[in-house]
């Protein structure tokens, strides 16, 4: 029994060395740690009752090769993406978390060095090894792709995985710029499939040639993929488009065009226009349309035939806050008091 309780004394320190040790407190307390060992970061964001981020702790809580290898070399923290540490992490460095795990790597100087998006296909020693040298490596850290790029490689998957990582950090101008030239490489080279994955995953930009071959031949994709999967991408795509900050300069045409590719996918009539309520409105002050506006209230209005209070009162404010013109703002406010919500 004796030797037992030895064996097991003698055991417990490299049992706990095997493990990752995530650093408590905050964020602002382990970056601030980081700064005083000179190590860079883990985060590893996870979010409560995801199955594969239990998958993923698991590994990092009994693989010592892992264990050591992190602990060694970087500061870790652990991250619920629903967390209030985690919402004010994922604002300030505007990351679009669009799944979990997500593992990301950070100087003590908060610079992004590498992120990844992880499924159990990764949740082996060797891949969350490859995650860490690859992010402390000059050219496949995200600042090395980055830079890469910005000289001239253009290998089709380097693009597409370029252009997929950008979604997740908000670099817009990037994901498009990346999507752009992948779509002038020749097309034995980019055409490894036929298009439909890359915009699954990657393409925001409903002028991309790809975008527009699906929906031109949507009838073709929906015998392989089926019509609901491929209407929600061509949905999505349109809509990363339209909230995006390039919409401000979208002309009217292009607004309408987006409209109608909306409604050949299934969209109803009263769902585009309330979506599209506000940039085309927008669009229509910005250019000294206002009697357009006004109509197109109108017209939002007679649709939907009633409005709550609330959405009434923002209307107000919206059109008062662009017209100057006291007929024009009275106008307004009749068409508006005819759509009050009743019980």
């Amino acid at each position: 029994m004796k030797n037992h309780k030895l064996l097991l004394l003698i055991l417990i320190p490299f049992s706990v060395f095997s493990q990752i040790n995530f650093s408590g407190g905050d964020l602002k307390s382990v970056f601030d740690q980081a700064k005083n060992t000179g190590k860079p970061l883990f985060i590893m964001i996870h979010a409560d009752g995801c199955p594969h981020c239990e998958h993923f702790l698991k590994t990092f809580a009994t693989n010592r090769k892992v264990g050591t290898y992190y602990n060694t070399t970087f500061e870790n923290y652990s991250l619920e993406v629903n967390s209030e540490d985690g919402m004010a992490f994922r604002r300030n460095m505007k990351l679009n978390v669009m799944s979990t795990p997500l593992l990301t790597f950070w100087s003590a100087d908060s610079t992004l060095l590498a992120i990844y998006p992880a499924g159990d296909a990764q949740n082996n020693e060797a891949s969350i090894l490859n995650f860490a040298t690859r992010a402390l490596g000059n050219q496949t850290s995200w600042p090395g792709q980055k830079q890469a790029f910005r000289v001239g490689y253009r290998q089709a998957d380097f693009l597409v995985n370029l252009a997929y990582l950008a979604r997740y950090v908000s670099d817009e101008s990037l994901n498009l710029e990346a999507m752009r030239a992948y779509g002038s490489l020749p097309e034995t080279e980019n055409r490894k499939d036929d298009g439909f994955l890359v915009l699954q995953k990657v393409i925001t930009d409903d002028e991309h040639p790809l975008f527009l071959q699906i929906l031109n031949n949507r009838e073709d994709y929906y015998s392989k993929y089926g019509a609901e999967e491929v209407n929600r991408v061509l949905e999505n795509v349109i809509m990363w488009s339209l909230y995006s900050e390039r919409a401000e300069k979208f002309s009217l045409s292009k607004l309408k065009f987006m409209q109608t590719a909306l409604k050949s996918v299934g969209v109803d009539e009263m769902s585009i226009m309330g979506r599209f309520f506000l940039a085309e409105t927008a669009y229509y002050f910005k250019n000294s349309m206002s009697r357009q506006a006004i109509d197109m209230l109108a017209n939002y209005c007679k649709k939907r035939e009633k409005l709550e209070q609330e959405e009434i009162a923002f209307l107000k404010k919206y059109y008062a806050e662009h017209l100057s013109d006291t007929t024009l703002n009275n106008e307004v406010e009749i068409i508006l008091n005819k759509t009050t919500k009743t019980e």
